[in-house]
């Protein structure tokens, strides 16, 4: 069975959420999976004898996994400020260069352009061979 132009997107759309919620599944079970398997407490240690209660190993590691994706985040963000700035910037660059092109295209001839020299001695070249 073909697809007509309609129904290939939507079919498209349903597939590609399919398989995000397969992926999405496959690493909800592996997460679970490592926790169960890392369910030891460990106690970090940090300088100046400070040390955390005893909690799972598992939770460690989602901590530093949580953090480590707000860090990211929050680089992304910045980062797209920068860009979002620079584009304003260029836009307004593009802005008065448009508004010159157009006061250039609408400036008055003072005097007509001359001829080429090709087109005058093309000129000449025939006025003489008719005389």
């Amino acid at each position: 069975m073909a697809w007509t132009s309609l129904q290939a997107p939507i079919r498209m759309s349903a597939m590609v959420r399919t398989l995000k919620f397969i992926i999405g599944l496959i690493v909800l079970v592996v997460l679970a999976s490592f926790a169960v398997n890392n369910s030891e407490p460990v106690v970090l240690r940090y300088y100046f004898g400070y040390a955390t209660p005893p909690v799972p190993f598992y939770v460690v590691v989602l901590v530093a996994v949580v953090v480590g994706a707000i860090l990211a985040a929050l680089f992304a963000i910045a980062e797209r400020f920068r860009f979002m700035y620079e584009l304003r910037k260029r836009d307004r660059v593009i802005r008065e260069m448009e508004g010159e092109l157009v006061s250039l295209r609408n400036l008055p001839l003072a005097e007509p352009l001359p001829a080429p020299e090709g087109e005058a001695s093309a000129k000449e070249g025939v006025a003489v061979e008719s005389s």
